[in-house]
């Protein structure tokens, strides 16, 4: 019997049951797929060649963080948290390095490199990144912050660093894990 002899009526020999998992494992299909091309595209989008004075990095917006490091490092350290929330992890690095080698005895400079490492929209927080992250927060409880402030925003971050790891994450955490996918939208038909 050849492919082109086959009665019309063969989609109804495919239950509803068989529909919602094929439909679900081609929306996963399609999620990964264009996941995969957005953070490609992300990646693309945040990297400068130009380094910090690039022009599109001066299009961030206005931030005002006051911290009681050295006058000289404040802009910098605005700029940081700047690019920080724009979530150019790589370029907000490279300024809170620079804080902190302008003013070693910064605390809030060794807050915002630990930051710099929990990307939660990217790839969330691995081993390597928390290692690194609970080093730099370490620094920051160990040169004393000067104020109530400074002190929250590092015991905050010290506590979610120095806190037992989830399973969720390694991995983005605005969408549930694929296998929940599924799940959720075989209960929605």
């Amino acid at each position: 019997m050849s492919m082109l002899a086959l009665p019309i009526s063969i989609s109804s020999a495919i239950s509803l049951d068989k529909m919602k998992k094929l439909f679900c494992v081609f929306f996963v299909l399609a999620l990964l797929a264009s996941s995969t091309v957005l953070t490609a595209q992300q990646h693309h989008h945040h990297r400068t060649e130009g380094g910090p004075g690039n022009a599109a990095l001066e299009k961030l917006g206005a931030v005002h963080m006051p911290i009681t490091c050295a006058a000289s490092v404040q802009t910098l350290f605005e700029r940081g948290i700047a690019l920080l929330h724009s979530f150019w992890y790589e370029e907000a690095l490279k300024q809170f390095q620079s804080v902190a080698a302008a003013d070693p005895q910064c605390a809030m400079a060794q807050w915002a490199i630990a930051m710099t490492e929990w990307r939660p929209f990217w790839d969330g927080l691995p081993d390597e990144r928390r290692k690194v992250g609970v080093a730099e927060i370490d620094k920051a409880m160990a040169l004393h912050p000067r104020t109530d402030r400074e002190k929250r925003y590092i015991a905050a971050l010290s506590s979610y660093l120095h806190g037992e790891p989830s399973q969720n994450e390694r991995r983005p955490t605005h969408m549930p894990p694929p296998w929940e996918l599924c799940t959720l939208l075989t209960r929605m038909t």
